[in-house]
């Protein structure tokens, strides 16, 4: 520490001044870089839930059209046994 009997003199007072605004100044500096590094962050993170969303709901939706296909089959597939039961049915009756 400097002694107040030098902090008195004009030369040493400036200096003292000059280092203590200099410290303040990379404080403040260092300060800022954190905040704007909390505020990539927390964008990333923002950017990563977006993401996961979009394919949580991409997969609701494929799970979605593949259920209404598999149905859409189940109902080709009754309609066809119901026809093979319709054929069958009129070549008895044919054949009586």
């Amino acid at each position: 520490m400097l002694a107040p009997y030098l902090l008195s003199k004009p030369i040493v007072s400036a200096m003292h001044m000059s280092a203590a605004s200099s410290r303040e100044k990379k404080k403040k500096k260092k300060e800022e870089e954190e905040e704007e590094e909390e505020e990539e962050e927390g964008e990333e993170k923002k950017e990563e839930e977006e993401e996961e969303e979009g394919k949580k709901e991409e997969e609701k939706e494929d799970e979605e059209g593949e259920e209404k296909e598999r149905k859409r089959r189940e109902v080709e597939e009754e309609d066809e046994e119901k026809k093979e039961g319709k054929k069958r049915r009129s070549r008895r009756k044919k054949r009586i």
